[in-house]
């Protein structure tokens, strides 16, 4: 985005100067495109989850670490990687809105300081209109003026010794009050030009800036990135939640936790959990498919019938489960009495 002078009223400093202070428009719009690039690639990460949580138990820190650990593990790189993401993008715009600023100020002061020197100017450039009307207008004046250079001008007869040896050195052009007037008007101009475009960068600066904002206002990025990090060093030190429950019998295939993870593959299965270790409140938890669970379909638990039923003919099981994402790390039947570890 270059300005170019269609005449030579303005001069290139004033183009390069112009040039200069378009630029940070520019660098708005580099990262606009690259911030949302950026941001699909981050979005589309748990795609991956399945190759990286094979990656770790190859290798590495994780080798021979529970599904569960590994998946904690992926989920905090996500939700690393959102923050940091959405931080580079503010702070990146917050630099291109101080220069974008910082251009309309100094456009603004070079209008008004060339526009008082076109009044300045004004009376002088009409005097040379004048001036040169009469001139043009008076035909006494042309016709002298043709005589004096007939008479001043050398013939073929003249004597050489008496011509200069040296041509006279041209004056060197002076620039007269109507160029003046015309160069200055340019300017203003190209001043105005570039204050209209500063101004458009400013709610593009504001757009880009509010996305990656809202979106970790809505997902909650840093409480997300805060819990699995605490549910890392809790599995970690083996403290885990254990409680008793009935489980319900409407099980349902999710995603991982997290912002835009609808259209991802579903590796969990999502179970409600309730009993006197809960408060008698319903409880999410989510079993990963290397568990191997199912439940009971001859002892399921009845929504539709009281607690003294369900306490006889529905089966209870015994969960330990990470303390904010809830994912189960080991779940058994209370009768009959066999384990089935993850």
């Amino acid at each position: 985005m270059r300005l170019r002078a269609q005449n030579s009223d303005l001069s290139k400093v004033e183009i390069k100067k112009l040039n200069r202070q378009l630029r940070p428009l520019i660098a708005v719009l580099v990262v606009m495109v690259l911030s949302l690039l950026v941001m699909l690639g981050v979005l589309s990460l748990p795609h991956l989850f399945p190759w990286m949580m094979e990656r770790m138990g190859e290798g590495g820190a994780l080798q021979g670490a529970s599904s569960v650990r590994r998946l904690l593990e992926c989920c905090r790189i996500w939700y690393m990687l959102l923050l940091g993401t959405g931080g580079a993008i503010v702070l990146a715009l917050a630099v291109c809105f101080f220069f974008v600023l910082r251009g309309i100020v100094r456009a603004i002061c070079r209008f008004i300081s060339n526009h008082r020197h076109m009044k300045r100017l004004e009376p002088l450039w009409l005097q040379e209109s004048m001036d040169t009307l009469h001139q043009l207008l008076e035909p006494d004046e042309v016709g002298q003026l043709v005589h004096e250079v007939e008479r001043t001008s050398p013939s073929q007869e003249a004597d050489p010794w008496e011509q200069p040896d040296t041509p006279p050195e041209p004056e060197a052009p002076t620039e007269t009050a109507g160029q003046a007037y015309k160069r200055l008007s340019s300017e203003c101009a190209a001043q105005l030009v570039a204050v209209l475009l500063l101004l458009c960068g400013i709610p593009l600066v504001v757009l880009t800036t509010l996305f990656p904002v809202l979106m970790l206002r809505e997902t909650e990025g840093l409480q997300l990135y805060t819990q699995v990090t605490e549910d890392i060093q809790l599995l970690d030190a083996g403290q885990v939640d254990t409680f008793t429950v009935w489980l319900s019998p409407k099980a349902r295939q999710v995603t991982t936790p997290g912002p835009w993870s609808a259209s991802l593959p579903t590796p969990l299965t999502r179970y409600g959990a309730i009993g006197p270790d809960t408060g008698g409140e319903w409880v999410q938890i989510y079993v990963l498919p290397d568990l191997d669970f199912s439940l009971d379909p001859e002892a399921l638990y009845n929504e539709n019938k009281s607690i003294l039923w369900n306490e006889e003919h529905a089966a209870q099981y015994q969960v330990s489960c990470t303390r904010n994402f809830h994912f189960v790390t080991g779940i058994r039947p209370i009768d009959p009495p066999y384990v089935l570890e993850g």
